[in-house]
């Protein structure tokens, strides 16, 4: 059965890390945990790649991420 794939992006480096090691700690070798190191680089592992699920900075602005994660996922409700 294939890893299911979690992507993380975060503008805090170490947060992403935190984040990505708990993940992994919890989830075992069920999962891979990938970090993008920016919003283009996660949107593209989104339409490129079989993403499971897409952990966002939940500090960014809103205003900022509204347009780029409706890009990604176009018919995903934005709650604010």
């Amino acid at each position: 059965m294939p890893k299911q794939r979690i992507y993380i992006f975060d503008s805090d480096a170490a947060a992403s890390l935190v984040t990505q090691r708990g993940l992994q700690a919890l989830l075992g070798e069920t999962v891979n945990v990938m970090i993008s190191p920016t919003a283009d680089a996660a949107w593209l592992a989104c339409a490129n790649d079989n993403v499971d699920l897409l952990i966002i900075d939940p500090g960014a602005p809103a205003i900022v991420l509204q347009p780029w994660f409706a890009r990604c996922v176009p018919i995903a409700p934005i709650f604010q």
